[in-house]
């Protein structure tokens, strides 16, 4: 093993002797003087911060005030304090030909390791390169070339004493304005200089990079999950873009060199960052929070080079090496260390292509940072690590394609078990949806006779649509399931004949909301029976009825803690007079449809749904007066929520609440031409339900009278001459009642007030001076009735308040007179607010 080691150590000396012997007779460095004994010493330039057409004059002798330097890299800064952005500065050199030199019959040349930004070659007062373009105070075009030739006309060389002169401009804080590098100032043969500077090898990587990147970029577009390939075919791209940038071969452009830095650099940064992205996404799947913070810091490096000056592009990227150094390198060995420990593909061998690649970067970072001899040893070390890395990836896509042909060759077995999985799958989904169409059909046979149209009122006309968005077929049976329900049933209340209904929505799709129609239809039917065969209820005034009605409900649903809701409109009409009464629910508003024209009614006061927290002092009872021939709509909010269909084809959802009104006015309130007409609106998207109420009674005849002559005779006389009328006269029942309350006829004031509004209901002016009147006639619990009744309708009247007050101390209702006096002193609280506020 030591012989082979000898041999090869042998072989390398003979093979550096040979180059520098071939060098010495052909070449001359124009760093070094090496004299006929092989002796070198370092050549001798001298330097000064301004520039004479003099000193291209055959006779000029440099003076004392040329600053002399013996080493390279020679960067302007070192030797002049940098002042402003724009300096021209004189190099100057002297150098003999080698023996035989002049006879060889090819054209010398120079060769300039790196050298900018702008400047002009003279040797022997002879022009022999011109780069860049410079004006009084700046530099027009950057020429800071690397390892570029110019050929030298043989006739200007003599064989001693040849005198070079370079005129530079620059930016003096920028150091490549000088001679940038130590190594590469060469002068001899043109095309063998050219021969030399030649990258090959360079130019080969960056086409097998580019190559490389582009294979694994498309092998991404055809497997988008696969974004390791992404991050490592953009970082193949930017590694041959950066070696193309780093070689020769980008200065044969006559393209500004600026632009050519600027790119070299955000190449690099940005490529570091491609790569730990790989390594993550590589090992963990996904990019660790340390890599997105470290490519964030190398885009926050690469912003800035975009535009900034060239010389503190050189302080960023001072700054970037010292990262790569004390981050970059240390979590690369991080992440490949604990991809060994964890036992994962192809670590080991990435953790030694690492340590070639660290070795060869560390070297060039300590190359460009102290030593600037320009040799590239990272371009080799990236090669090896990036194959290696390619190898690995073609591994796994090996992997991965030998793992299809398996399945290829099992594929036929797979697809008869997975077919057989499916056909007993499916089965068993069809049991299951038989067995759940079962529960939708028996579910809807004990909905169905729970929303049923039971109004028998002669004067009261009530017709309804139901249609539920879920569909189902049952036994060849087509039928539907939803939460929306319509009722209605005729009772008697205080001894007139009412209507009741309702129109509900409950909460949920299918099933949950059926669930919820069906405790409410089967509460409601409850209710319904037991006002039917209880003498309590029957005697209760509509208001107070309703009321209870609605709070029970309430109650019912309050049990289910939110899990079902109901949004319901639930009223009374009396079927006489056409009186309304309701309350609603969080329900879409009800629609009155009178002489054509279609409005809201009640949007003033509603409720949160059934189901949610209830509040009970603070409910009221809306009442209004149908006129003969009014119409009355209830509807669910599945006459809003329709899909529109745009003129281009796209369909939104509608938000206009409004729209349905002017549907009500286009069909004349029809409601098949409504139920039709939303048809052709759009298409539903939730359970749709409307109730049409049509009212066609008569508003009795009245007339304002003058009574007789009040004393008690005429009085006597006028009311049997009414009582035994034909007509009610409501006028001159409410007339009558106040003259009997003077003289104190207080059975007869009180038939007249029963009277009037049992004609009246809507007088609710009437309705407290009927309480206060029969609370001093003696008659409390009647007072109390006609009290509860207005304080049902307006629970903020205050004189109201106070007679019920007085009317329960009679009765001794303690309970009741705190709970009233509590809800006065609520409202002169807020009066005595709104008064000092």
């Amino acid at each position: 093993m030591k012989r082979q080691f000898r041999i090869f150590a042998y072989i390398l000396y003979l093979a550096a002797t040979v180059l520098t012997s071939l060098n010495s007779e052909s070449q001359i460095d124009l760093s070094k003087r090496c004299d006929s004994n092989g002796i070198c010493a370092n050549l001798e330039w001298r330097l000064l911060d301004r520039f004479r057409p003099e000193f291209l004059e055959e006779d000029f002798e440099p003076d004392t005030e040329w600053k002399i330097t013996r080493s390279f890299p020679i960067w302007a800064n070192k030797f002049y304090e940098p002042e402003g952005s724009f300096h021209t500065f004189s190099f100057y050199t002297e150098f003999d030909l080698p023996v035989g030199f002049s006879e060889n019959s090819q054209e010398p040349g120079i060769r300039f390791g790196e050298i900018g930004e702008a400047f002009e070659v003279y040797i022997n007062g002879k022009r022999i390169a011109q780069e860049g373009k410079i004006s009084e105070d700046k530099v027009l075009v950057s020429r800071t070339v690397r390892g570029q030739v110019y050929e030298i006309d043989k006739k200007i060389l003599k064989p001693t004493r040849n005198k070079i002169l370079i005129k530079l401009s620059g930016d003096p804080r920028y150091d490549h304005t000088g001679f940038y590098l130590t190594s590469g100032y060469d002068l001899g043969y043109y095309k063998e200089l050219i021969y030399q500077e030649q990258d090959r090898i360079g130019l080969m990587l960056m086409g097998i990079y580019v190559t490389t990147g582009l294979y694994h970029l498309f092998l991404f577009l055809k497997r988008r999950k696969e974004k390791h390939n992404l991050s490592f075919g953009i970082f193949a791209l930017l590694l041959g873009l950066y070696i193309y940038t780093r070689s020769s071969a980008v200065f044969e452009n006559d393209v500004d060199t600026r632009i050519v830095q600027r790119v070299e650099l955000i190449a690099l940064y940005i490529l570091v960052s491609c790569y730990f992205t790989f390594m993550s996404r590589l090992f963990n799947g996904k990019t660790v929070p340390l890599i997105r913070y470290y490519s964030a810091f190398n885009v926050l490096l690469a912003i800035p080079t975009f535009f900034a000056p060239m010389y503190v592009c050189e302080y960023i990227l001072r700054i970037w090496q010292f990262g790569a150094i004390l981050f970059a390198a240390p979590v690369n060995f991080y992440i490949l260390i604990r991809g060994i420990r964890h036992k994962l593909p192809a670590a080991k061998r990435l953790f030694l292509g690492t340590i070639v690649i660290t070795a060869t970067a560390v070297f060039d970072v300590i190359d460009s940072l102290v030593l600037n001899t320009g040799i590239a040893l990272s371009k080799y070390g990236f090669f090896i690590y990036v194959m290696g890395i390619a190898t690995i990836l073609a591994e796994r896509f090996s992997e991965l394609h030998v793992k299809t042909e398996e399945l290829n060759a099992n594929l036929e077995h797979r697809v008869e078990e997975r077919t057989k999985e499916l056909s007993e799958t499916l089965e068993i989904m069809s049991r299951l949806k038989d067995q759940q169409d079962g529960d939708y059909f028996l579910t809807s046979l004990l909905i169905n006779p729970l929303g049923k149209n039971n109004a028998e009122g002669d004067d009261v006309r009530i017709r309804f649509f139901i249609k539920q968005k879920k569909e189902f077929l049952f036994k060849n049976v087509r039928n539907e399931i939803g939460g929306d329900l319509c009722k209605t049933e005729t009772i008697v209340l205080k001894g007139r004949k009412v209507t009741v209904f309702f129109n509900a929505d409950a909460m949920g799709k299918s099933m949950q909301g059926a669930g919820g129609a069906l405790v409410l239809g089967a509460v409601f039917k409850s209710i319904i029976e037991r006002t039917r065969f209880s003498s309590f209820m029957k005697e209760l005034y509509p208001e107070r009825w309703l009321k209870n009605s609605f709070i029970e409900l309430h109650r019912v649903f309050e049990s289910f803690e939110g899990s079902m809701l109901v949004s319901i409109v639930l009223g009374v009409i009396d079927d006489r007079t056409g009186f309304v009464y309701y309350m609603n629910a969080e329900h879409p508003y009800s629609i009155l449809y009178r002489d054509g024209i279609a409005s809201f009614l009640g949007d003033d006061v509603f409720y949160r749904k059934l189901g949610s927290q209830l509040v009970e002092g603070t409910l009221s009872v809306q009442t209004f007066q149908l006129q003969p021939g009014d119409v009355l709509f209830n509807g669910s909010d599945g006459r809003d929520d329709i899909l529109l269909e745009t003129t281009d084809g796209r369909r939104n959802m509608n938000y206009d609440e409004t729209r349905i009104l002017k549907i009500v006015e286009e069909s004349g309130g029809d409601l098949e031409r409504i139920e039709r007409q939303l048809d052709r609106e759009g298409v539903l998207t939730d359970d749709l339900s409307i109730m049409k109420i049509e009212w066609n009674g008569k508003i009795p005849r009245d007339e304002k009278i003058k009574l007789p002559k009040r004393d008690e005779k005429n009085l006597e006389r006028f009311f049997s001459e009414l009582r035994n009328g034909k007509e009610t006269r409501p006028s001159a029942l409410k007339e009558l009642a106040f003259a009997f309350f003077r003289i104190r006829k207080y059975d007869k004031t009180s038939f007249c007030l029963h009277e009037y509004l049992d004609a009246v209901p809507s007088d609710e002016l009437m309705l407290g001076y009927a309480s206060r009147m029969l609370r001093k006639a003696g008659e409390i619990h009647r007072a109390v009735d006609m009290g509860e009744r207005l304080r049902i309708r307006k629970p903020r009247n205050a004189r109201n308040l106070r007679n019920l007050i007085r009317a329960y101390k009679d009765l001794k209702n303690g309970d009741r007179i705190s709970k009233l006096e509590e809800t006065l002193h609520s409202l002169n609280g807020r009066r005595n607010d709104r008064r000092f506020g």
